[in-house]
C-alpha cells in the first residue's frame, strides 16, 4: 500500500482551497490501488503562531483586509470530519521542516500537492501545483512586484518539481508557452478527475497531446 501525504499548506485558508483538497483526497480515496492517505494541515505549532501574529500585525498597521473567502477553524474541522473515514489527519506546524519531520516519521512515499517548491534536498518525493496564469493574461490586475513574484514561483516550481498538478490542459499549455519547461516534465490534469475516477490524465510538457493518456 502506497503511503501518501496530502499537503494543506495555503489551501486551508480559503474556501476554494478546501474544495481543491476535497478533490485531491477524494481522487486518492478512489484510486485503483489502496492508498494509505495522511493529510498534513499546518494549523498548530509555534512557527505558525508567530507567522499568524506577524501577518495580523501587518494588516492592522497597513489597514489591509484579508484576501479571499474568510475561513474559520470550524470550516477546517468540518473538512477534517468529512475525510477522516478514509484519511488520517495530522495537525502540524508551518514550514518545510515540519512537513519533512512528519513525513519521515510516517515513512511517506510521496507528497501532493506542493503549492510552493520544496527545498532541493527535501527527503520525500513531491508533486507540485500550478493554479493559473492570470497575471500574464490580465497584468492590469497585478502590481509589477506581484507579477515578478508569481513568475518566480512558477519558474522555480517547473524546475524543481518532477510532476505538476494543474487545473486543466490550458494551464499546462500556458506553462510551455510562457516558460522554458524541462523536457521530461509531466502535468497531471485535475479537471479529468471530475469525469474519471480511474486515474489521472497525463500531460507531457512542451507538446500537450489532444488526447492525453489515462494513467493510474
Amino acid at each position: 500500500m502506497t503511503r501518501v501525504g496530502v499537503l494543506g499548506d495555503a489551501f486551508i485558508t480559503w474556501g476554494g482551497g478546501i474544495d481543491f483538497l476535497r478533490t485531491i483526497t477524494d481522487s486518492l480515496g478512489h484510486a485503483p490501488e489502496a492508498v494509505d492517505m495522511h493529510v498534513l494541515l499546518p494549523i498548530h505549532g509555534p512557527r505558525l503562531a508567530i507567522r499568524s501574529a506577524v501577518r495580523s500585525l501587518i494588516r492592522r498597521s497597513t489597514g489591509a483586509a484579508r484576501v479571499g473567502n474568510a475561513i474559520t477553524r470550524d470550516h477546517v474541522e468540518e473538512f477534517i470530519q468529512d475525510i477522516q473515514s478514509y484519511a488520517t489527519v495530522h495537525r502540524i506546524d508551518h514550514g518545510a521542516s515540519a512537513v519533512a519531520a512528519i513525513g519521515q516519521k510516517l515513512n511517506l512515499q510521496g507528497l501532493v500537492p506542493a503549492v510552493r517548491p520544496l527545498p532541493t534536498a527535501f527527503p520525500i518525493p513531491w508533486v507540485g501545483y500550478l493554479n493559473d496564469f492570470q497575471h500574464r493574461y490580465y497584468p492590469e490586475h497585478f502590481t509589477a512586484a506581484e507579477r515578478v513574484q508569481r513568475d518566480h514561483v512558477v519558474s522555480t516550481m517547473l524546475q524543481a518539481a518532477r510532476s505538476v498538478i494543474v487545473n486543466g490542459r490550458t494551464v499546462a499549455k500556458d506553462a510551455a508557452l510562457f516558460f522554458q519547461t524541462p523536457a521530461r516534465k509531466y502535468f497531471l490534469c485535475l479537471s479529468a478527475l471530475r469525469h474519471n475516477q480511474d486515474g489521472w490524465m497525463l500531460l507531457t510538457t512542451n507538446r500537450v497531446p489532444h488526447q492525453p493518456q489515462k494513467t493510474t
